[in-house]
């Protein structure tokens, strides 16, 4: 399966099926987001992460408030990475 540079958004992913398909798309390359509480889960994600956590909210909220200030205003055509460097260690 080709997931790399793709994201996959999974509701239900604390248990069942939906557990079990975050599980494969991250292990397949995907940038999964996940919508769910089980530790082991959580944890397994985490762990794929080179800073070994999450995202908060506030962090991704940053990226999106730095694009709409007027300090961004010389980007353009450029993609925002706030995944933690995981698309770095998939290269």
């Amino acid at each position: 399966m080709e997931l790399k540079d793709k994201t996959i958004i999974i509701t239900g992913a604390s248990s069942g099926i939906g557990a079990a398909a975050a599980l494969l798309f991250a292990a397949e390359g995907a940038n999964v987001v996940m919508a769910g509480d089980d530790p082991d889960v959580h944890a397994f994600i985490s762990g794929l992460h080179p800073m070994k956590r999450l995202a908060t909210p506030t962090e991704i909220a940053q990226a999106a408030l730095f694009l709409l200030s007027d300090r961004s205003s010389f980007v353009t055509g450029s993609p925002i990475l706030a995944d933690g460097g995981i698309s770095a260690r998939l290269l």
